[in-house]
């Protein structure tokens, strides 16, 4: 399963082992990248250790390869961390990222799910300061620089 952060729900194929699965027999229509039109059967939820709304995932048997929605599971109180050669999904409360200086750049999300990043766009190095949304008394604290158009 690919971890994809420009789809906007998670996909299955005809393989795809799903729990708890229900037919969905006017199931959801996606359109591919070739604007071929796919029709989704069943859902389900995806055997991982993740929160039950991220794992919610629909069966489209034509699909050539399922995908894992980085969106879905950021939704889902998570954090997802890439880098070169890996990436983890991890509860949101049990992270804590701290920049040892700014962002090369950003973006920000957009409907519907998918990130931009400004194209003219530069990061300084004044912080904004944003509620930690995960603390049931919010303390503010630095996330990232500020954006600023260039």
């Amino acid at each position: 399963m690919a971890a994809d952060t420009a789809c906007t729900m998670t996909l299955g194929n005809a393989t795809t082992p799903l729990d708890n699965e229900v037919a969905t027999p006017n199931g959801i229509h996606i359109t591919a990248a070739n604007n071929h039109t796919m029709r989704g059967t069943s859902r389900g939820n995806l055997p991982l250790a993740l929160p039950a709304t991220a794992t919610e995932c629909h069966r489209v048997p034509n699909l050539h390869s399922p995908l894992l929605s980085v969106g879905q599971a950021c939704d889902a109180d998570c954090t997802a961390i890439f880098d070169a050669t890996k990436m983890m999904i991890v509860k949101s409360k049990h992270v804590d990222i701290t920049l040892t200086g700014p962002p090369i750049t950003a973006g920000v999300r957009t409907s519907p799910g998918l990130w931009m990043v400004p194209l003219k766009t530069q990061c300084t190095t004044r912080t904004f300061v944003a509620d930690n949304d995960f603390s049931p008394h919010p303390v503010p604290r630095p996330l990232y620089s500020e954006l600023r158009p260039a």
